[in-house]
């Protein structure tokens, strides 16, 4: 998947991970190795990076810096599992990153999922891991071929 740098936010270079329809930026990216892959020739020593993250989020900024950059990376949100909500009965889940499987996996209740849907890779090697660890909570565990709408629906057969 290839990417492009942009100069369109307020003149400063972007780059995003995910569904770009709604800003013009870099991707989609479907994880953190291809925007690596999509800035690698692009991003210049001397650059400051953006990048707001969750608690959990590491090793962009490294990736950055390594290559002469700056960057700031201020926590925008914090990932803390719900255990207080009653999951449903559900035939399919579809997680859109290893928090969400950890969460999942932490949760008292959680009943048995036949089929564990990952957005990216990432997300499906820490449902590979869960499913190894806990046996009882996922049946099948598969993977988007792309991280956008159309892909989740046609690998529920619906495109």
């Amino acid at each position: 998947m290839r990417g492009r740098r942009r100069r369109d936010a307020c003149g400063a270079a972007h780059a995003v991970v995910g569904d770009t329809r709604r800003g013009r930026a870099v991707g989609p990216c479907g994880s953190v190795d291809e925007l690596e892959e999509a800035w690698a020739t692009s991003l210049a020593p001397g650059e400051t990076v953006l990048w707001p993250r969750s608690e959990l989020a590491a090793g962009l900024d490294a990736w950055i810096t390594g290559r002469g950059a700056e960057v700031a990376a201020p926590i925008a949100y914090a990932n803390r599992p719900r255990l207080d909500v009653d999951l449903p009965e559900q035939d399919a889940v579809f997680f859109a990153s290893p928090s969400a499987v950890h969460a999942f996996a932490l949760h008292p209740a959680a009943p048995r999922t036949h089929l564990a849907i990952a957005i990216g890779a990432t997300t499906f090697g820490a449902l590979e891991a869960l499913r190894l660890d806990r046996p009882d909570r996922l049946g099948k565990v598969d993977r988007l071929p792309r991280p956008d709408p159309e892909s989740l629906r046609e690998l529920l057969g619906g495109g």
